[in-house]
């Protein structure tokens, strides 16, 4: 990297200082030198065997027809027949990374503790020196633990090894719920990969920023908490009357597995035939496959509209019908701790993730986490398909999470700390015999990707947006977002080839693909917006090479996220909401960007089109904000924020 060799450039005299600088840029350059040699070389996928074979079979190495109870040779032998518990059935490219991953842990593992001390003494002298000179409000002295700097981002098959989930911020994270004490959260806290209280990357907290604030016409702390007004919304009224045309169920099923199942691969197309078989039978008027089949349908309908932001006004909600059927059929999944009761709630949570209902979709996912930490706590003995299903549960209640918690400031539900007991889906069961219908293929790139990016941004709010972070004098960040850019890297990288995205103008081929491009500029600005941040309010500081390439990093993947707006909408099920937020605050960053006399030399674009650029995307806010009070009200910043920054940008523009 290029902020390695300018350490390394500067490490011309002998001071303790630069040793350990120097000693710690050679080690990740050799760990970067090793992990580059495991991926390198030809691939070679093994072939997929069936494991049906009885033992007695296997012993006599004969075919067994598998059959049940007996299959034909014990029946002629007159044998007991035992088959074993059928194992995970793994892609070959799933045990191809899987085995890498095992490589890359032991290298891990002998390199972490000397780089983590290394790390560390640097940021420690670095503290040491700062602390002997007058700081301004920015840069306040103090020091930090970076137990975390030095754990990789893993392959986004791969299972998490207990040598590196590790605790993410400076201190525990303490939990609102009273059901989840602080030591309790200490204790567990190497498994944290939650986004930290009162995190600082919302856009409420960056219009509050001397620099960004002076846009605005009104002081910020009269603007309303998104939190406050998502409160205070009305519920929403469900017909108990409505009556279901299940005559054309077969598109909307396969529109819910080609656009919805891939982004959170919750229900097996194994078990769909079963599903629907005893929700017919019931009428749709009871059982919790009732619920997780018209909450499916409804995803479905949803799925084939663009996105409800161009839904005209007026026009019925695609999916709602069928929605307001499978409302009346939660109060007994509330009730329940049954897995496929979790599984429903959590269809019905996407659901309100579509109508832009955030708090209507917390509700759910609290409950949810709240009891499969109780399942875990039991330690039951479940089926292979059923600890497959809670491992989709558990991962989509985490990230479901923390979407609403990077915007809102909710109760943490400590879902993370027992990531370790759960472990990463690997993969459905295919059934001895398969079923008539199976609508779908079990899919898990996408979801793996997602989990594996959902935990690096965590990592990322926890170790620079926290309250101890922003008590880190901004020499201490710059191994923090160095380590951080290499593991988003590495886990660009890993992409499978079916989901991995191109760089540039072009749109990619699919809208998983579309959706982590986005993503992924997403994770790289927020990295690097410290730079930015720091920049607006002391702009000598863009003298330093290190902190001028990491400002440029974040103007060039916000001006990319914000120039693409609408490529959202290939993600609209489950994004609109808080994609629309994080967009807010990478508007209002290039607003201020684009007015500072030297930050503004880093735009790639003429001043003309930066301005148009930003007047869509407005645009684009203020429609979405007609959906969401919590919207709304950043879009309302936004308007009051582009009448000072149009005539500053006017002054620009004719000058």
């Amino acid at each position: 990297m290029e902020g390695e060799d300018k350490l390394q450039s500067e490490g011309q005299d002998k001071t303790p200082e630069n040793a350990l600088t120097k000693n710690c840029v050679g080690l990740i350059e050799e760990r970067k030198r090793s992990i580059s040699e495991l991926l390198e070389g030809p691939t070679k996928y093994p072939r997929r065997r069936a494991i049906i074979a009885c033992e007695v079979c296997r012993a006599r190495k004969s075919k067994c027809d598998g059959g049940h109870p007996k299959c034909r040779l014990c029946i002629d032998l007159n044998a007991e027949c035992v088959y074993r518990e059928r194992g995970f059935k793994l892609e070959a490219r799933d045990k191809l990374i899987l085995d890498r991953l095992d490589s890359l842990e032991a290298l891990f593992r002998s390199s972490s503790e000397r780089l983590e001390k290394n790390l560390s003494s640097v940021l420690q002298l670095q503290s040491n020196q700062i602390s002997e000179e007058p700081q301004s409000p920015l840069l306040p002295s103090a020091s930090v633990s970076l137990s975390s700097v030095s754990t990789p981002l893993l392959p986004v098959t791969a299972q998490t090894s207990p040598s590196y989930s590790r605790q993410l911020a400076p201190s525990p994270i303490p939990s609102s719920n009273s059901a989840h004490s602080k030591s309790d959260r200490s204790s567990k806290s190497e498994y944290s990969f939650s986004i930290p209280e009162d995190h600082s990357t919302t856009w409420l907290h960056l219009i509050q920023r001397p620099q960004v604030s002076q846009l605005l016409s009104a002081p910020t702390k009269l603007l309303h908490s998104p939190l406050h007004l998502e409160i205070e919304r009305l519920p929403l009224n469900f017909d108990s009357n409505v009556l279901l045309d299940l005559s054309q169920v077969q598109p909307l099923v396969i529109s819910y597995f080609q656009n919805v199942n891939p982004f959170i691969a919750l229900i097996s197309p194994y078990s769909w035939e079963s599903y629907y078989r005893t929700a017919m039978a019931n009428g749709f008027q009871s059982g919790s496959e009732s619920l997780v089949v018209l909450s499916a349908l409804a995803l479905g309908e949803a799925a084939q509209q663009v996105s409800i932001t161009l839904i005209p006004s007026g026009a019925p909600i695609p999916g709602k019908e069928l929605f307001s059927r499978a409302w009346l059929l939660v109060g007994r999944s509330l009730l329940s701790s049954s897995l496929i009761d979790l599984q429903a709630l959590l269809l019905c949570s996407v659901y309100f993730f579509f109508l832009i209902r955030p708090l209507d979709s917390w509700n759910l996912i609290s409950i949810v986490c709240s009891k499969v930490r109780a399942i875990c706590s039991a330690d039951l003995d479940l089926s292979a398909d059923n600890r497959e299903l809670l491992k989709r549960i558990y991962w989509n209640a985490l990230i479901f999470e923390s979407y609403i918690l990077a915007e809102l400031d909710l109760p943490h539900s400590g879902i993370e700390c027992i990531e370790e007991q759960i472990g990463l889906p690997s993969g459905f069961l295919e059934p001895p015999v398969m079923p008539l219908t199976v609508p779908g293929t079990d899919e898990i790139w996408y979801f793996l990707a997602d989990i594996a990016l959902r935990k690096l941004l965590n990592r990322v709010h926890a170790m620079l947006y926290s309250k101890a972070s922003r008590k880190m004098p901004i020499s201490s960040f710059h191994p923090i977002v160095e380590e951080l850019e290499f593991q988003l890297n590495q886990w660009y990288e890993n992409l499978p080839s079916p989901i991995k995205f191109q760089f540039g103008k072009d749109k990619p081929t699919n809208r998983f693909s579309t959706m982590l491009r986005l993503r992924y500029y997403v994770c790289q600005s927020i990295i690097w917006r410290v730079y930015v941040e720091a920049a607006l309010e002391n702009n000598s500081l863009l003298k330093d090479e290190r902190i001028s390439r990491g400002a440029l990093k974040c103007i060039e993947a916000s001006l990319f996220r914000v120039e693409n707006i609408d490529q959202q909408r290939d993600g609209h099920i489950l994004y609109i909401w808080q994609g629309s937020l994080a967009l807010v605050a990478q508007i209002i960053l290039l607003m201020a960007i684009s007015v500072s006399p030297v930050l503004s030399q880093l735009l790639p674009y003429p001043t003309a089109k930066i301005t148009h650029i930003i007047r869509y995307s407005v645009k684009t806010m203020v429609l979405h904000g007609t959906f969401a009070p919590s919207i709304k009200i950043a879009a309302n910043a936004l308007l009051d924020a582009e009448q000072k920054w149009s005539e500053r940008i006017g002054i620009l523009l004719r000058t």
